[in-house]
């Protein structure tokens, strides 16, 4: 495949046809690079198949050419000055284990708000702004805290007074910030394996680091209750003068500030569930982005990805799972995707009316 009949007009043009929805056949979206446009992101060996073709009338394989960082394609784009960048990298969660008998964790954590680890797996894979659950190994085992990670370099090591027995290898260590600690009531092991039996760290117990998947992320934050990373103390909320609002709505707001009730207890909920195959919602983002080159919000618009740097797009079926009395088939058109505000909206209204929340939000069908 010759590189040299690509010229800076030929990529632009493929940029016009990406932009129009067009994929070559056989080519899959771009796994670690991204041609960044503006606030359009590109895969780098589509650009380079359509430019191809556009340069000589020929479609090549993806097989013809590689696209990773140093290779052909990239030079070819580099050279007319278009930008590769990484893709944007959601963040993941994972599990650190230590064990009380090496370790003095409970103390640990009871002392320090941050606090480092040691990485022996995935060295190069965790990331700041990472979520971290800690484990404790032993008879009472199971997770005893979550945090953050802060840093992945340049870290100060704090864990030398806490050591029973120490480690006779030094390794890379990460800073984490806590968020919510456990040690005395912890989300015990046997409670996890009744919900995710094949957690690696229950069959493979003897790591330090584990990577948990979307899923089994979402299951181990419903066990422990959290909902968010979003802290209400390290909130800055200015209080608001009430001294001129209506006696009625005085009233009402000294009552909404006084009341409470008891939450947090653990109970276990026997209920029917419809199954639902998460692979298509995410089969149905994969297509949305190759199809327009991002990702984002079909009645609003708004693109996540951007602001947060991690997307948070949601797949919404076109018609409830709720209106079939059994199951059927699904396929990734019978989705729409939703930033998560519109997508509460939806089901706020009638028959979950799209038509009726793009009008509500002022926003375009893609």
């Amino acid at each position: 495949m010759d590189f040299s009949s690509i010229f800076k007009s030929h990529i632009e043009k493929a940029l016009i046809r990406l932009r129009a929805g067009e994929v070559p056949p056989d080519f899959l979206p771009s796994t670690d690079y991204d041609v960044v446009v503006g606030d359009e992101r590109f895969p780098p060996k589509q650009v380079i198949a359509l430019a191809y073709h556009e340069a000589t009338g020929i479609t090549p394989a993806p097989s013809e050419f590689k696209g990773g960082r140093g290779g052909r394609a990239f030079r070819k784009l580099e050279e007319y000055a278009f930008s590769v960048q990484p893709k944007l990298r959601a963040e993941r969660s994972w599990i650190f284990q230590t064990n009380p008998d090496r370790f003095r964790v409970d103390d640990y954590l009871r002392e320090n708000q941050v606090f480092c680890w040691t990485l022996n797996q995935h060295r190069s894979e965790v990331q700041v702004g990472d979520r971290v659950y800690v484990w404790r190994s032993g008879k009472e085992a199971g997770i005893v805290a979550v945090a953050s990670v802060e840093a992945v370099t340049d870290v100060v090591d704090n864990l030398s007074g806490y050591w029973i027995v120490p480690p006779t290898k030094s390794a890379p260590k990460v800073r984490l910030n806590l968020i919510e600690k456990w040690v005395d009531k912890p989300l015990s092991r046997d409670a996890i394996r009744a919900a995710l039996p094949e957690l690696t760290i229950l069959r493979v117990p003897r790591q330090t680091n584990y990577d948990l998947s979307p899923e089994e992320d979402q299951i181990i934050e419903s066990l422990l209750g959290i909902e968010s990373l979003q802290i209400a103390s390290e909130l800055e909320v200015q209080p608001r003068d009430v001294s001129s609002l209506p006696a009625s709505d005085r009233e009402a707001l000294e009552a909404a500030r006084g009341k409470s009730g008891a939450e947090g207890a653990r109970k276990l909920y026997t209920h029917y569930k419809r199954e639902r195959d998460t692979s298509l919602g995410k089969a149905a983002k994969k297509a949305f982005r190759a199809k327009n080159g991002k990702l984002c919000c079909e009645a609003c618009g708004f693109e996540p990805e951007p602001v947060f740097g991690f997307e948070i797009i949601e797949a919404h079926h076109r018609i409830p799972l709720s209106q079939s009395v059994e199951g059927r088939v699904t396929t990734a058109e019978d989705f729409i995707l939703l930033c998560p505000s519109c997508h509460r909206a939806i089901h706020k209204l009638p028959e979950c009316d799209f038509g009726k929340l793009c009008e509500l939000v002022g926003g375009k069908r893609m």
